[in-house]
């Protein structure tokens, strides 16, 4: 976002919906109680070209990793 995530918070009502809405989608990536692999890679003061950039390789390595995934699945299965 334009700012830090501090900053925002108390000027929520002068942010944008696109920018408010990525900024509560990044602190739920980021929760400490949530395990996945998208934590840690979006920052609240990444700008949205940043967040796309990063959005876009992060779809890249999931769709990946999600088709190793099915031909393990597949190879699994067939036993």
């Amino acid at each position: 976002m334009r700012s830090s995530a501090a900053i925002l918070e108390n000027d929520v009502g002068n942010i944008d919906s696109v920018e408010q809405k990525a900024l509560e989608l990044i602190r739920r990536f980021n929760d400490p109680d949530r395990e996945h692999a998208l934590r840690g890679v979006f920052k609240d003061t990444d700008g949205l070209a940043e967040i796309r950039v990063k959005q876009r390789h992060a779809e890249t390595e999931i769709s990946r990793v999600f088709s190793e995934l099915v031909v393990l699945r597949g190879a699994v299965g067939n036993r």
